[in-house]
């Protein structure tokens, strides 16, 4: 069943995903495993979007984070994402 793509719980929270994906490792699964998704609805500084990262690429997972809380404050107390080129 090759054709067969099997994606992670839809976390709502990345430490949560990064649970999730640690389990997956733990039971020797994750290689069939094709892409993790979350979300950071209620991230904080302290979320684990590296480990997350790290944690998709060993297992050669796509990652796929959306609607994500950013903690930058930009202008009119708006949240955004700074991007650096």
């Amino acid at each position: 069943m090759s054709y067969v793509k099997i994606t992670t719980a839809d976390e709502t929270e990345v430490n949560t995903a990064v649970t999730t994906a640690e389990y997956f490792v733990q039971e020797q699964v994750d290689h069939m495993i094709f892409k993790i998704n979350a979300h950071g609805y209620w991230d904080s500084s302290g979320n684990r979007r590296d480990l997350l990262n790290i944690l998709s690429r060993k297992s050669g997972q796509k990652l796929w984070m959306g609607e994500m809380h950013f903690s930058v404050r930009l202008i009119n107390n708006a949240y955004g994402m700074i991007i650096l080129w």
